[in-house]
C-alpha cells in the first residue's frame, strides 16, 4: 500500500477587534477537529500531519502554508480549515480575520496552495457584519453522545489512503453560509457548520454497511440539510467542485 502524503492546517481565531464579540467557539472547533482527523474513522491522520494555529497573523497562515509545501515536496493532499470571524469584500470575496490587533485579512484565494488535492473549509461569516456568537438548537454534544466507529488505525488508514489515490485531483472549497449570511458559532459545541460535519461524518458511517469510505460530498450534502433545519434556514452552506475525496472510513 502507498503511503500517501496529507497535511491539514487547522486555523482558529477567537478575537475580536470590537468588545463582545469574542469567539471561545472557535477553540472548540479546532480540539473537536483534531478529535475527528485522528480517529481510525477520520482516517487516523498522524500528529505529525496535522498542524494547528491559533490567532495567527496573516504572515503566519501563509508562511506554514509555504513551509507545508515546500517540505512535503508534492503533496497528496492538504486539509486546510478556518474557524473564527469572516466577511465579504467589496468584489464578493470572503476574507478570514485574523489577529493579533490590529486586526489582518485574507482572503480564501489566497490559501490555495499547488498540490494535487486541497479542501478548503471555511466556518465563518460571509456578510459584512460579524460571525454571531450564539447557541443553536442541540441537546447534547456529539462526541459525548455518540461512540465513534471502532476500526484498526492501521487499516482504515489504508483505506483512506486507497480511496484518496483513486480520486481526482483539483480543490475544492466549502462555506458554512451563503454570501451575505451569517455563521452561528456556540461557546461549547463550536460552529453550527463543524458540529453538523462531524455529526454528518458519524452518521453516514452508523447508516452504511463496513467496509466503506464516505465521501466529503456525501457528508456535506447531510450537514447542509441538517444545518438549514437547525437555522430555519437562515445558514446555507455552499460548495465548489464537489470532489469525492474521502471523509471517513469504516472497515
Amino acid at each position: 500500500m502507498t503511503t500517501l502524503r496529507r497535511h491539514a492546517l487547522l486555523i482558529g481565531c477567537d478575537h475580536a477587534d470590537w468588545p463582545g464579540h469574542e469567539l471561545p467557539g472557535s477553540r472548540v472547533d479546532l480540539e473537536n477537529l483534531c478529535w475527528y482527523l485522528q480517529q481510525s474513522l477520520g482516517g487516523a491522520w498522524r500528529d505529525d500531519e496535522i498542524s494547528v494555529l491559533f490567532n495567527p497573523d496573516a504572515s503566519e497562515v501563509l508562511g506554514q502554508l509555504g513551509f507545508i509545501v515546500e517540505a512535503y515536496d508534492a503533496l497528496d493532499y492538504l486539509l486546510v480549515y478556518y474557524t473564527g470571524h469572516g466577511s465579504l469584500d467589496d468584489a464578493g470575496r470572503t476574507l478570514l480575520r485574523l489577529g493579533p490587533l490590529p486586526e489582518q485579512r485574507l482572503s480564501v484565494e489566497q490559501l490555495v496552495c499547488p498540490v494535487s488535492r486541497q479542501l478548503t473549509l471555511m466556518d465563518c461569516c460571509r456578510n459584512l457584519c460579524v460571525m454571531v456568537a450564539a447557541p443553536f438548537s442541540v441537546t447534547d454534544d456529539v462526541f459525548g453522545g455518540v461512540q465513534p466507529v471502532i476500526g484498526d488505525p492501521g487499516t482504515c488508514r489504508d483505506a483512506f489512503d486507497a480511496a484518496l489515490a483513486a480520486s481526482p485531483t483539483g480543490a475544492c472549497v466549502a462555506w458554512a453560509c451563503a454570501p451575505a449570511e451569517i455563521s452561528a458559532s456556540d461557546p461549547r459545541l463550536g460552529g453550527r457548520f463543524t458540529y453538523g460535519l462531524v455529526l454528518s461524518a458519524l452518521a453516514r458511517l452508523e447508516a452504511t454497511p463496513p467496509p466503506c469510505v464516505v465521501t466529503f460530498p456525501e457528508v456535506f450534502a447531510v450537514a447542509r440539510d441538517w444545518v438549514l433545519e437547525d437555522s430555519s434556514g437562515l445558514q446555507n452552506p455552499e460548495i465548489n467542485n464537489p470532489v469525492p475525496w474521502p471523509l471517513a472510513v469504516r472497515t
